[in-house]
């Protein structure tokens, strides 16, 4: 169990993984591209997931605990938290770019929500392993959705992408939604 003292110090050490996390994705992500930040997030946090359900189930200590929280919020900071937003800016066509900017992050928002709301419920019933477990397997879906369905943006113009996400979605494209108020 830990004590105040270090569960103070564990917050101080997530909150320097998470800046240290943000800065290097800041750095690297013209280089690196959107889809692989993106895919190495979710790698990261599916592997911290699993680390803490390991460790919870294990009864492995304060010390383990904290490197498998400062990793997982290290991993979402890389690309989860920050590439996110850089790429719904990129991936939508500019009749549909404020709208489903607004959607995506009020979706995203409304998750995150629930998974504060249920997180306890989920440690008071199925306790801390299971919960963590359970939440490794959802990170592994959303790696699959974003290697299923996210295409890199990076280095290509907005017009280029518009003319690819038409291609890669024809029901998106301009000549269709002509109608539709955007």
């Amino acid at each position: 169990m830990m004590g105040k003292r270090e569960a103070f110090l564990a917050t101080i050490a997530m909150g320097a993984a998470k800046v240290v996390a943000a800065i290097i994705a800041l750095l690297i992500l013209e280089h690196t591209g959107r889809r692989p930040l993106l895919l190495a997030s979710a790698g990261i946090v599916t592997f911290a997931s699993s680390w803490l359900c390991i460790a919870f189930a294990l009864d492995a200590g304060a010390l383990a605990l904290a490197f498998g929280f400062c990793l997982f919020m290290g991993g979402h900071a890389v690309g989860l938290g920050a590439a996110m937003l850089v790429y719904i800016a990129e991936v939508f066509t500019t009749e549909w770019r404020g709208k489903g900017m607004a959607t995506v992050i009020c979706v995203s928002r409304v998750f995150a929500v629930m998974n504060t709301m249920t997180l306890p419920l989920f440690l008071h019933s199925f306790g801390a392993a299971a919960t963590f477990g359970l939440q490794a397997v959802c990170c592994v879906l959303v790696a699959g959705g974003i290697w299923a369905f996210a295409y890199e943006t990076g280095g290509q113009s907005l017009e280029a992408l518009s003319k690819l996400t038409s291609e890669t979605h024809p029901s998106l494209s301009g000549k269709q939604l002509s109608g539709c108020r955007a």
